[in-house]
Formats: C-alpha cells, structure tokens, sequence
C-alpha cells in the first residue's frame, strides 16, 4: 500500500484543483491518501496576530509546518505540496519525507502581472530576500510540478531547479463531468459565458463593455462571479455563488455557446480546461499561460488584455458564425482530452510521488 499525503492551499483555483485530485485519487487501487487543506484564515488566534494575519505566505506556511510535525505525517511514503506559498517553513519535514513541490506560478511569474493583480514589487533588498527563501525552500524538493512551461520556465532560470525535476502537467479537469450532452440546443441567440471570481481582475467589466459596444443585439451574456452587483440589463445574466463542479454551474456551460475570459492577470486559470472540455471556443488574453492552453485560431483566440475592440472582434466573429464555433469547439474539446483531463493528470502526479518515494 502506497502511502500519499497531500498538501493543498485553498485559495482561487487551488481549490478545485484539490478537490479534482481527491475525488479522482478516491478509488485508486493500493493507494492510502491523507490530505491537508491549508485556509487563507486559519481560526486560531494565532493567525489573527499581526504580522502572521497581514502575510499569506507566513500564515499559510506558520500553518503547514504545525500540522505537519503530526507524526502521523511521517509515515507516509510521499507528499505533494501545492503550492510553494505554504511551503517556506516545512524545511523539517521536506527532509524527511521526499516531497514534490507544485505551483502554477513562481513570485517572479507573479511579479510580472503585479499590476493586474494589485501586487506591488517590494524594494530590491526585500525582492532580493524573498528570492532567497523562495529558493532555499525549493531546495529540499525531491521533484517539481507545475501548470506551464511558462512556470517551469521561471522555476530554472529564476531559481536555479534543475530542468530535468520538473513536470509540466496542466490543472486538470473532470472531462466526463463538463462533456456536453447530446441533446437538442436550448432556443435563442448564442450565449458567451463568464466565470471569474474576481470580477474586475478577470476582465469581466472589459467584457461588459465589448458586449454593449457590439454583441448587445445578437447575443446574450452570462455572467458568473462572486461579490458584485449589476444593474439589470437587456441580454446580461449574473449568477452568484455558484460552487465549483455544482450542477447549476454545469447547466450554464453545457447551455454555452462560446466562453470568454478576457482576465487582467492569472497565471493559468482553471475554468479554461472546463470550458474546452465543455466543447466551447474560448477567447481570452495573452496574459500567463494562457497561450500554452489555447490555440489561438484553433480553439479559440488570444487578445490583448484590457482590449476592448480585439475583444469584441473576436467574439463578434465567433457570435456570426456557427460552423467557425462548432469547429473551434470541437479542437477545444480535443485539447481538453489530451492535456487537461484530470485523472490522467492525477495519475501522472501520483507516479512521480513514487518514483521519489
């Protein structure tokens, strides 16, 4: 019986990527798992005392390391830390327990969307300093993960990891569960669908005003998010709330003709793999990963972030004409199959914990 132990930050889209690993690792054969989901605000009053509450790195990796002194931690035969946020204080335990550390960006990766995430560069002896512990951390790491080449890319050159001890494997997604049924297409103009938590950050307001400027008469926009309010308007739909992998949340990309995310910053954005799994063409930005994930004239297009007008371009294209969609869609179907389905993602995680074991 092989003995894994994961351990996941619940932040943005690290959480659904977990909960797709549990569910798929659920019923592997010879295979015991233990989990660690680390909160953004942990309740003890320690996490609460500043300057533990103003830092989620030191919150997140003050709570990893105190877990994972359990003994019961000890005994396993591999772990896989997700990602290397909470992972600055666990020296102790990286070097007893081989580990593979996974992210989908590095602090540098981050540093280069700062502005869309509202992430402001320290000085250069702190940027200096947080390199060093980032790297030192990095160091007790029996083998890395991560969602890009565009990661991985960062991990070498900027961190000094050698190339040949990390895997690209992309988020993956439950491809069975987002397969569009075979049924006949609900009446009315073609629906563009939206899913971002962070409303403005996801380019959710560029969206808006593309839709208004040029798409209000011939299609209806759907938008998902959490925390923001909209005015009613011709054509918009806002849905709040909606749980990751909820059938309500399914309902709207099997509904979906096409999928739009026009994102300011993100390192690579789970929901892409969802929507191409849901057979949908995507048009999102140039920002992170996002052109490894979409093919731009194949499964969808790549524009500027913050462009209105390439936004509209795009989608008004695709709102025009059906077969352009049907095509794109079914290349994004493919792609999803090949590279982001989750259990033969999971799967190859799980094979690298034991080539380290």
């Amino acid at each position: 019986m092989f003995k894994a132990g994961f351990i996941i930050e619940q932040t943005l889209g690290h959480v659904t990527h977990g909960q797709n690993l549990r569910r798929l690792l659920a019923n592997e054969p010879d295979l015991e798992t233990r989990w660690l989901e680390v909160p953004f605000r942990p309740r003890q009053a320690l996490y609460r005392v500043f300057p533990v509450s103003a830092n989620w790195s030191l919150r997140g990796s003050l709570y990893a390391r105190r877990e994972l002194m359990a003994d019961d931690w000890r005994k396993i035969d591999a772990a896989f830390l997700h990602t290397p946020t909470i992972g600055l204080l666990a020296a102790p335990f990286l070097n007893s327990v081989p580990t593979v550390i996974s992210t989908d960006a590095t602090p540098v990766n981050i540093d280069s969307l700062s502005s869309g995430y509202r992430h402001r560069r320290q000085p250069e002896l702190v940027e200096r300093l947080k390199l060093a512990v980032t790297s030192k951390a990095l160091s007790h790491a029996r083998a890395f993960v991560t969602w890009s080449e565009w990661a991985k890319a960062s991990l070498v050159s900027d961190y000094g990891v050698a190339a040949d001890s990390v895997l690209v494997v992309p988020p993956g997604t439950d491809v069975e569960l987002f397969r569009k049924p075979q049924k006949e297409r609900r009446p009315g103009p073609p629906r563009i669908l939206f899913v971002g938590g962070d409303f403005r950050r996801k380019g959710g307001d560029t969206l808006l005003e593309a839709f208004r400027r040029r798409l209000s008469h011939k299609a209806e926009l759907h938008l998902v998010t959490t925390g923001h309010d909209l005015p009613p308007e011709d054509g918009v739909s806002l849905y709040r709330g909606l749980a990751p992998n909820s059938e309500a949340l399914l309902e709207l990309f099997h509904d979906a003709d096409l999928f739009a995310l026009p994102t300011r910053a993100d390192c690579l954005a789970v929901v892409l793999g969802e929507a191409m799994a849901a057979s949908l063409p995507v048009v999102t930005t140039t920002v992170g990963a996002h052109p490894e994930a979409v093919a731009d004239g194949h499964e969808g297009y790549i524009v500027p972030p913050d462009d209105v007008e390439a936004l509209a371009d795009a989608l008004e294209r695709l709102v025009d004409d059906p077969a352009l969609r049907l095509r794109m869609g079914q290349e994004a179907r493919a792609a999803a199959v090949e590279r982001f389905d989750a259990h033969s993602n999971a799967l190859k995680i799980l094979d690298l914990m034991r080539s380290i074991a």
